[in-house]
């Protein structure tokens, strides 16, 4: 199975995660997105090159609402198919402006 092969696939399974999740989004409604207790699940993926090889990228993210607009949160994403391969786990802390009606606007820390 060639690299360009296993892109398109990549490629064509985000889409599809993409689109599941902006119809969920839909449903429960953008107004309590960020309240206390709530969660978000993210997977992601695509491709990048470093240390002159191309990778697959392919990684995972959870953030927990501690407070309304405020979240704790872990990201994992792996990058293989090149030499090394490279793991990376990143936190992060993230308050969402959820007041505005038009623009939400956010602030984050991430290391």
């Amino acid at each position: 199975m060639n690299l360009s092969r296993i892109h398109r696939r990549t490629i064509m399974f985000i889409f599809g995660l993409t689109l599941f999740a902006l119809m969920q989004s839909a449903q429960a409604g953008v107004a309590g997105a960020f309240e206390k207790g709530k969660m978000h699940f993210g997977i992601f993926g695509g491709s990048g090159s470093s240390f002159n090889d191309n990778y697959v990228v392919i990684g995972a993210s959870f953030r927990y609402y501690l407070f309304d607009g405020l979240n704790l949160g872990i990201a994992a994403e792996t990058w293989t198919g090149g030499n090394p391969d490279i793991n990376k786990l990143t936190p992060s802390i993230q308050y969402v402006f959820f007041q505005p009606s038009k623009v939400k606007p956010y602030i984050g820390a991430f290391y």
